[in-house]
């Protein structure tokens, strides 16, 4: 779509502070992947239901397998399952698109014994991901019902500190409470 095409041509147009994709030497020292972008838009109705749009773009720094997918989460109990768009752009400016039919979907394990979670996942993999190669993901999820009935709390990560930009949208009605705090 257009919003990933304006979005890529502005990460390009951003300064290269970045380490080399080519240099091999000293890989493990180097992060997996560098993000250039993470970007999250709330937007709430007026009944406080929310509209998430998680727009994330990164390069690849290392011939890594674990970096073959990527991967949202939803709780199918209150939330429409996440909308996907994808994309890899190799270091030859190749771009591959994500194939729907190729997304998968699992449970989430707690890892806490014998508690359970509805939460699921969407696993999807990265086309011609690589050293070098600059990957965007735009996933919408849509909220039908609230977390908690007198309101919503909730926590939104953004970025692993290893930033080139961040950007986060609330965007509410105006007779709509609306509390955040930002740490």
């Amino acid at each position: 779509p257009e919003e990933l095409r304006a979005a890529a041509d502005a990460v390009a147009k951003l300064p290269n502070r970045l380490p080399d994709p080519s240099r091999k030497k000293g890989d493990e020292e180097k992060p997996a992947t560098i993000e250039l972008l993470s970007s999250v838009h709330i937007s709430f109705d007026d009944t406080g239901m929310s509209t998430t749009t998680r727009h994330d773009i990164w390069r690849i720094e290392r011939d890594d397998t674990t970096l073959r997918t990527g991967t949202m989460y939803w709780d199918p109990w209150r939330e429409h399952r996440p909308a996907v768009d994808l994309r890899v752009v190799s270091p030859d400016g190749r771009e591959r698109k994500l194939d729907p039919a190729t997304l998968v979907e699992q449970s989430v394990a707690t890892g806490l014994g014998e508690m359970y979670v509805d939460t699921r996942k969407l696993i999807a993999p990265l086309p011609g991901a690589r050293r070098g190669a600059i990957v965007e993901q735009l996933d919408t999820v849509v909220q039908e019902k609230p977390f908690l009935t007198n309101g919503q709390s909730g926590i939104v990560p953004v970025g692993t500190g290893r930033l080139g930009r961040v950007e986060v949208v609330l965007d509410a009605p105006v007779g709509l409470p609306l509390r955040y705090d930002s740490k």
